[in-house]
C-alpha cells in the first residue's frame, strides 16, 4: 500500500504530488456519498 510514512517521503524527496487520500477520508468519502437506488 501507499497510505504510509516511506512513498509520502520519497515522493516528496523526488518532488512529487500525491493524491492518496489516508484510509479514514476514504471511508467517510464511501458514508457520505450513500443514495438511493435508481430503477
Amino acid at each position: 500500500g501507499f497510505d504510509y510514512d516511506e512513498p509520502r517521503a520519497l515522493a516528496e524527496e523526488f518532488g512529487f504530488t500525491l493524491h492518496l487520500r489516508t484510509r479514514g477520508e476514504e471511508v467517510r468519502a464511501k458514508l457520505s456519498r450513500i443514495a438511493r437506488s435508481r430503477r
